[in-house]
């Protein structure tokens, strides 16, 4: 017997093994998750096919199926496995097998956040804008004028680029508010969001429609002849803060009364605390407490949930609280804050922080040095899948403290 080559013995047959003569093919052991598993011993095509790699050449792989994300970690195995099939060509006996490859590593599927943070960067030149018929945010004159036009992403185009799963990414549209124009996806942005709400919120008192049965084609027709908002762009938003049924033609539009109302809660505190930050601004520049207001301003210092149920109307105020906005302000009237002056609320938005978890943390940690537990969960439930993972991170980057009225902190363990 030759020296790439020998037998092993079972206890009733003998088998000859013999490395392949062939170019080496490499191997990967993928140990499956017991839904991959399924969707494999299944042999649903359909599902196969959406099982894939995504991302750019130089990012760390991270392998979806339609409705999940995975990371890929390598592991160690003390035992090195061998990968056997037949021989290539019959050899006149059938009992030589061939050994294709030596695997000593195994790699593991880890559920993963989905790395949606690319979507900002890759549409953030194709805002739409309401007044724009073709949906473009640029000027005529403008566009005319630049050789080189921007570059514009269909859905099938950024799903190769986003590293995350079919279902995740259609949620993540529809987060991040992008609509589908003539098969171009372009952010629609929060102050034409605003508008359109509160065209809606207008209209639905107004014509005595229930929130749980809008006729669709009503209200689309109404915002179009009133407002000029497209027929598509109505449509898209009443999927993004609720469920459109019915046969079409017949469409009603089930408002999720909460999703709207906190939308109109964003707008609010956003703009209330960028004006109250420029008012402290300025009565510093003016080191006098006692400068004249404009009527802005002045308009600024209504309390929040005030100003909040004024926009909603009397129809939806009793939907408006503040834990509906839980995971974009931080309250700074702590006893670290103590002797700061200035608004109760900072706009503060999750969206807005490194998706890495230690830059997260520093982020949180440097914008203040301790945190209540229900305040900090808001701000991680979007890098951490499970609350298992919340817990080990919990674990990793803070330290807790109780106070004497048995309130629980969260500090930093590293020094920034």
């Amino acid at each position: 017997m030759s020296s790439n080559s020998f037998t092993i013995k079972f206890p009733a047959k003998s088998k000859n093994l013999n490395f392949s003569q062939t170019t080496a093919t490499k191997f990967k052991l993928v140990e499956l998750t017991p839904e991959l598993a399924k969707i494999v011993e299944a042999k649903d095509e359909d599902a196969l096919r959406n099982i894939t790699i995504r991302g750019k050449a130089n990012d760390e792989a991270v392998l979806c199926t339609r409705t999940a994300t995975y990371s890929l970690r390598t592991v160690q195995i003390s035992n090195s496995l061998l990968v056997v099939t037949g021989e290539d060509v019959p050899s006149g006996s059938f009992k030589d097998h061939v050994i294709r490859d030596t695997i000593s590593e195994l790699v593991e599927l880890v559920p993963a956040v989905p790395k949606l943070e690319r979507l900002t960067g890759l549409l953030k030149k194709n805002k739409y804008r309401t007044e724009d018929e073709d949906g473009s945010d640029e000027d005529p004159m403008e566009s005319q004028e630049r050789p080189a036009k921007r570059r514009r992403f269909t859905y099938n185009q950024v799903r190769g680029l986003v590293q995350a799963s079919d279902v995740e990414l259609e949620r993540g549209l529809r987060e991040k508010r992008v609509l589908q124009m003539d098969g171009y996806l372009q952010p629609l942005p929060s102050d034409e969001l605003t508008k359109i709400i509160s065209y809606i919120l207008t209209l639905i008192p107004k014509h005595s429609w229930s929130p749980a049965a809008v006729p669709l084609a009503k209200l689309s027709s109404e915002l179009l002849y009133e407002y000029e908002v497209p027929k598509t762009v109505t449509r898209q938003v009443c999927e993004w803060f609720g469920l459109v049924e019915g046969d079409e033609g017949k469409e009603k539009w089930v408002m999720d009364q909460e999703k709207v109302v906190t939308e109109v809660g964003l707008g609010v505190l956003q703009k209330l605390c960028a004006v109250r930050m420029l008012l402290l601004a300025r009565v510093v520049e003016l080191s006098s407490p006692c400068c004249l207001l404009t009527k802005e301003e002045a308009k600024a210092e209504k309390d929040i949930l005030t100003e909040w149920k004024d926009l909603v109307g009397d129809k939806f105020e009793a939907v408006v609280r503040m834990d509906l906005l839980a995971g974009n302000f931080i309250d700074i009237t702590d006893p670290q804050y103590a002797s700061r002056t200035g608004p109760r609320f900072k706009y503060f938005p999750a969206s807005g922080l490194p998706m890495v978890p230690a830059e997260r943390f520093k982020d949180l940690f440097l914008t203040k040095t301790s945190w209540k537990g229900p305040e900090l969960t808001p701000f991680l439930q979007d890098i951490a899948v499970e609350k298992k993972e919340r817990d080990k991170l919990l674990m990793k980057f803070t330290r807790t403290s109780t106070d004497a009225s048995g309130i629980v902190w969260y500090s930093s363990r590293a020094k920034y």
